[in-house]
């Protein structure tokens, strides 16, 4: 299956997906559903919102990260801050799995995470354009 196959089944028949994934080596396909979920989401939500001059609902706790140039820094920032999201949580995930003794390899968590990532991340555009 080819990656935007896996990503159209994760909606249609998610059971095929995971199945697919199973057979996967490499993490591969996991880090391209976070770099599309992240960078889409940059795209989508923050760059706009820079360019239509939205200040942030809360002052940055951050001194030099002022109303006007936050969402700037937050476009640069934000893919690197869901890769490490995805790099923990899988990381803590595969741990779980570990303790219960699930027989799991990590590329398959990695996989696995990041395609449910990106098939989650459209829910998460339209909130957030909802609430803005």
């Amino acid at each position: 299956m080819t990656f935007f196959t896996l990503w159209k089944n994760g909606y249609l028949n998610p059971s095929l997906t995971w199945q697919a994934l199973k057979s996967k080596t490499g993490p591969y396909y996991g880090l391209a559903g976070v770099i599309f979920c992240w960078l889409g989401r940059d795209l989508l939500i923050i760059v706009p919102w820079y360019f239509m001059g939205i200040e942030p609902w809360q002052p940055s706790y951050i001194s030099f990260l002022t109303p006007e140039n936050y969402y700037f820094w937050e476009m640069l920032f934000l893919p690197d801050f869901g890769l490490l999201i995805w790099l923990t949580g899988s990381a803590l995930l595969y741990l779980f799995l570990r303790i219960v003794e699930w027989p799991v390899a990590f590329d398959q968590v990695l996989n696995l995470t990041g395609i449910t990532a990106l098939i989650i991340a459209p829910i998460g555009i339209v909130l957030d354009w909802m609430v803005c």
